[in-house]
């Protein structure tokens, strides 16, 4: 037997055990074999059988008999009356059920519980009302039953009465009920919705447990006062709430609402009302029913959707880029705002049909688009494409394409989800890049340039076709790996050539480097790298840009200068050394012979003949003069002491010379053990010092000089410092000085061809120094 229900109108009965439950306190109870006194409330096992065959419990019998009964049992439990509202079988079956015990009507299993009750009652003279099922063939039914004490003394009751109903029906309705108020509590929280129901007359309110949720509150206490509700919304938002509630009651209307709700932990949600008016018999509103739904983060939803639409929208404006649709059972476009606009049309919502969107297609294009639009519907498969598009301007614009199928369940393409970006400018910008490349590839063919960029990050470098053409190798595109690069190309000294990059990568400075190359026919080359580094935002050096320049012509026709300036310098030292030696061995001597000659006519003039002698004296002096001059530019154009005593005492001749010409004081100092050098070196230092002290006399207002000499094993030094005005010094890497053939360009020419280093150090104000050093050795061999 199941859990049976028992309601008292004095006190609450025990529900009655499981059918075969033992309860010592039970009335006497017959434990007989005879069928009729065994129960099938939890296992059916009687001898009386329905209209089926099936055995039927006595008090299913009873029940058929007399559906709704009253019962009077005495303390033995023998019934002593029966009724029931059917009169016609009350008067024919009563004497069945008379003056037997109830537990054989009953059935042991159910009498059992019902005797606890009846000893109860009849000692307390109680009234207790019970619900308990019933196991019938046909399912279960739920009874009711009113037990109560009847007296037939003056003092004590001795008897009971039960009152027995059948209440299936309203158990039924009862669990149909609760089953659908679960359903609806379910809901509720499923949804984040709750009810509510407000009486207009009575002002009473109705909560469903989901809405007490919704808006914070415990059930507990209650449903909260109308002011308490109107306070928590958003001031901004109330009186639009309240004034539709009250518009609803006027108008007897359905309503909506919604407004921002501080909750009373602080949170603020957003609360939508949606409800009815039920009007009463006067035709007024009775009653509003509502439902409640938190909506927070749908509106939160919302308005990230239309954040992104929004910032969907400004990309595709940004970007050039429209989206569109295409209905295949429609045969129509849907175009987003930005598509109409990047047409020049003015934005629709209205389906676009296709033979109008055709029209739009560049005349050549048309077949094309058609025919892949067909491949798509036909193979499922995305495309990607070019149109040119007519304005209605008559402009056309290039639009670069990308579209998508969507199939339905069976497999077909029902609509085709595209992007389209307009990309005239970008053609127009890829043509100028192409022509630009055109002109910059045809530049560095005539001009013999080679570019290349090398990323120092991933140690790759990117060249372009004329780089490899002029190392005899087929262009490579794309980056390639640095050591890639060394190993294609033929390095002369290539360690020179790493050394140099490693240095201008160490240090952040600009390249630059002079390498020979081996052409693949065994041609040599000469090639001029320069570069710059480029850097990132932090100031790192992430990259080297440069180009390489074929300088073989070039450097040809400069040897060829320096081989002339070679051979112009050492003509005119040679014709300087015979001019010299021609005004030493034969002017000089003419004037020596003219002034003794002189001296013999100023001898044979008569003493008397003053006028005629001073005349002679005067000549004589003239001569003198003559001579002193000629040995001085003599000496200039090459001091005779240089072939003879060397560059100790030439230079030190001319120095003096020099000295008393110009008034400059000169300091020159030289070891006193300094050996003799070989003919071009002291010819070259001498030359160098001659230079610089002609530029002193002529440009730097110098009050002195100094000029020093030293030497080691392998080299030999000349410096000369002035106190001068100073001078812009010429860059290293002006080879335009080459081709001056005088001056400083001379100067540089002569020690480049004895392979030595030529510096000059000035600024304006502090004087000028120059500084050579010439090898002794050449080649592994003195010079």
């Amino acid at each position: 037997m199941d859990r049976h229900r028992s309601k008292s109108s004095k006190r609450r009965s025990h529900a009655i055990p499981a059918a075969g439950s033992r309860n010592n306190d039970s009335l006497p109870v017959s434990h007989s074999d005879d069928p009729s006194t065994k129960s099938v409330l939890a296992f059916p096992q009687r001898e009386s059988r329905s209209a089926r065959g099936d055995p039927l419990h006595p008090f299913v019998a009873l029940v058929k008999t007399f559906n709704e009964f009253l019962f009077e049992l005495d303390a033995d439990g023998k019934f002593l009356s029966i009724w029931t509202s059917n009169e016609a079988l009350l008067r024919e079956r009563r004497a069945e059920f008379l003056g037997r015990r109830a537990l054989e009507v009953l059935g042991e299993e159910i009498f059992r519980p019902f005797s606890k009750l009846f000893r109860r009652v009849i000692n307390q003279g109680a009234c207790e009302d019970i619900e308990f099922p019933v196991d019938f063939p046909a399912g279960r039914r739920w009874f009711q039953a009113r037990v109560s004490a009847v007296g037939r003394g003056a003092t004590k009751s001795h008897s009971v009465c039960l009152l027995a109903r059948d209440i299936t029906q309203r158990r039924l309705a009862e669990d149909a009920l609760r089953q659908q108020e679960a359903l609806l509590m379910h809901a509720e929280q499923v949804t984040g919705t709750g009810c509510w129901e407000y009486n207009v007359e009575t002002r009473q309110r109705v909560w469903s447990n989901q809405v007490f949720r919704l808006y914070g509150f415990d059930p507990k206490n209650g449903v909260p006062s109308e002011e308490t509700m109107f306070a928590m919304i958003h001031p901004d938002d109330r009186e639009r709430v309240r004034g539709s509630l009250y518009s609803a009651i006027e108008r007897c209307s359905p309503f909506e609402s919604e407004g921002r709700y501080n909750l009373p932990d602080g949170r603020q949600r957003i609360i939508f009302i949606r409800g009815i008016a039920l009007p009463g018999h006067t035709g007024k509103t009775a009653r509003l029913l509502a439902v409640v739904q938190d909506v927070t983060e749908i509106r939160g939803a919302e308005a990230q959707d239309r954040q992104r639409e929004s910032i969907l929208a400004q990309a595709e404006q940004l970007a050039s880029l429209g989206s569109w649709e295409f209905d295949v059972a429609q045969q129509s476009f849907t175009w987003s705002a930005q598509m109409y606009r990047m047409l020049g049309l003015a934005p629709d919502n209205q389906p676009i049909p296709l033979a109008r969107a055709c029209a739009w297609f560049h005349p050549e294009d048309r077949a094309r688009v058609t025919q892949e639009v067909a491949n798509l519907i036909q193979y499922t498969r995305s495309f990607e494409n070019e149109v040119r598009f007519v304005l209605p301007d008559g402009q056309v614009r290039a639009f670069h394409s990308r579209a998508v199928p969507i199939t339905n369940q069976s497999g077909d393409v029902v609509r085709i989800a595209g992007m389209s970006q307009d990309i005239t400018e970008q053609k127009l910008s890829q043509h100028r890049v192409r022509k630009s490349e055109s002109l910059l590839a045809q530049a560095e063919e005539i001009a013999k340039l080679g570019s290349w960029e090398m990323d120092i990050v991933h140690s790759t470098v990117t060249c372009s076709a004329e780089f490899f053409r002029m190392l005899g190798l087929q262009p490579l595109l794309g980056p390639i790996l640095v050591d890639d690069v060394w190993s294609l190309v033929h390095l002369e000294d290539p360690d020179a050539a790493k050394q140099a990059l490693r240095h201008a990568l160490a240090t952040n400075t600009p390249l630059e480097h002079f390498s020979r190359f081996a052409m693949p026919d065994g041609h040599m080359r000469v090639l001029h790298t320069r570069a710059i580094p480029v850097a990132d935002d932090s100031g790192q050096v992430t990259h080297f840009v440069g180009f390489n320049h074929d300088i073989t012509e070039q450097k040809r026709i400069e040897d060829d200068l320096r081989r002339l300036s070679r051979q112009l310098l050492t003509l005119r030292s040679e014709e300087q050394r015979r001019l010299a030696r021609e005004l030493h061995e034969t002017a000089s001597q003419t004037l020596t012979a003219l002034k003794m000659t002189l001296r013999q006519i100023e001898d044979s003039l008569p003493s008397q003949d003053l006028r005629t002698r001073e005349l002679a004296k005067s000549c004589r002096t003239l001569a003198s003069d003559a001579m002193r001059e000629v040995r001085t530019i003599s000496s200039i154009l090459h001091p005779p002491l240089m072939d003879e005593a060397g560059l100790t005492a030439g230079l030190g001749s001319y120095v003096r010379l020099f000295s008393e010409r110009s008034g400059v004081a000169v300091n020159f100092a030289i070891p006193d053990n300094f050996q003799r050098l070989p003919k071009e070196v002291e010819l070259t230092l001498f030359c160098v010092a001659q230079e610089s002290l002609a530029n002193v006399h002529r440009h730097s207002k110098a009050r002195s000089v100094e000029i020093s000499v030293d030497r080691s094993a392998t080299h030999v030094s000349l410096t000369v410092r002035d106190d001068g005005i100073g001078m812009a010094a010429p860059l290293h890497s002006d080879r335009r000085g080459s081709l001056l053939g005088i001056g400083i360009a001379g100067m540089r020419a002569r020690v480049n061809e004895l392979q030595g280093e030529f510096r000059i150090h000035s600024s304006p104000g502090n004087g000028t120094t120059i500084h050579v050093i010439l090898p002794l050795i050449v080649g592994g061999k003195p010079e």
